[in-house]
């Protein structure tokens, strides 16, 4: 295994990775004021030139419209091509139960084609999808039939030599610890169905509020499951919060980090090879590379 990391180190270190993306979960904007921890984490994002940032959910507290106003508004501060999707506390609140809301400053971001909240995007050649719920619900993400087939059916036309990426806010049923407490009847969607589509299938998720050191990243077979630290409201685990993930994209493999932008440093501990030829999870030591990157 020692060869293995190696080689890998020395490939970080000689090949250029083709696409390197923020990840980012469960921000929890509850005032209309700057949040100065999201700011942080946009400046240390900006000065280490990253330009992609995906969001797992979760933007607001409540889901009310000035939330989501001031939260967008932040977000668009800084020239970062964000990919957002929404999670139950932004669908759920007092005054939108049975009707999803969506605040008009969030329909900005989704392409003009997009007939639904859900919608794709290609980013330097790789396909995001962003999955959203179709209803609000305080736990559940309630996907239709409609939106599934979607999927699906773009899945099995994508390339199959590049990896695919699904951003949601709930993690697939019975994957990570606590998913199978968490994520409700997440309809018509289930790990079996992913299986086989595409061979090389991520799927980023949040919602858990765990700790970066609870937080999992699985291999089942053609799919590579990541979860995300909570940036804020952490409720299992270690205290620290402002943590993200930062991942980047190579010819056969992607090289997974653990950013703390409180401090502006990586948590070295914490990285991941994720194998594209093996579909193998492999825990990676930053301290093979002769010199870190950024």
């Amino acid at each position: 295994m020692d060869k293995k990391r190696t080689a890998f180190a020395n490939r970080i270190c000689n090949e250029k990775s083709y696409l390197q993306m923020e990840l980012l979960s469960d921000l929890h904007i509850a005032f209309p004021r700057q949040n100065e921890k999201l700011e942080a984490a946009l400046e240390d994002i900006w000065k280490r030139k990253v330009r992609h940032v995906a969001i797992c959910g979760d933007l607001t507290n409540n889901g009310y419209p000035f939330q989501m106003k001031q939260v967008l508004t932040q977000l668009q501060e800084f020239p970062i091509h964000i990919l957002p999707a929404l999670g139950n506390h932004d669908l759920y609140n007092l005054f939108s139960r049975t009707q999803n809301r969506i605040h008009p400053e969030y329909r900005k971001l989704l392409p003009r084609h997009a007939e639904s909240i859900y919608f794709d995007r290609y980013v330097e050649g790789v396909h995001f999808y962003i999955l959203n719920s179709e209803r609000p619900s305080k736990n559940d993400m309630i996907l239709t039939k409609k939106q599934v087939d979607w999927l699906l059916n773009g899945l099995k036309q994508d390339d199959k030599n590049k990896p695919v990426c699904i951003i949601a806010h709930q993690p697939l049923q019975d994957t990570h610890v606590m998913s199978e407490d968490h994520t409700g009847t997440q309809q018509h969607l289930q790990v079996d169905m992913l299986k086989d589509v595409h061979p090389h299938i991520i799927f980023i998720s949040g919602h858990l509020h765990n700790s970066f050191a609870l937080c999992e990243v699985l291999a089942r077979r053609n799919l590579f499951l990541i979860n995300l630290p909570s940036f804020v409201r952490i409720e299992h685990g270690d205290s620290q919060d402002q943590i993200g993930f930062h991942l980047r994209f190579y010819a056969d493999f992607l090289y997974l980090r653990t950013r703390d932008y409180k401090n502006r440093r990586w948590i070295v501990s914490h990285e991941y090879i994720l194998d594209m030829k093996t579909s193998e999870v492999i825990s990676f030591d930053a301290d093979l590379l002769p010199s870190a990157p950024l």
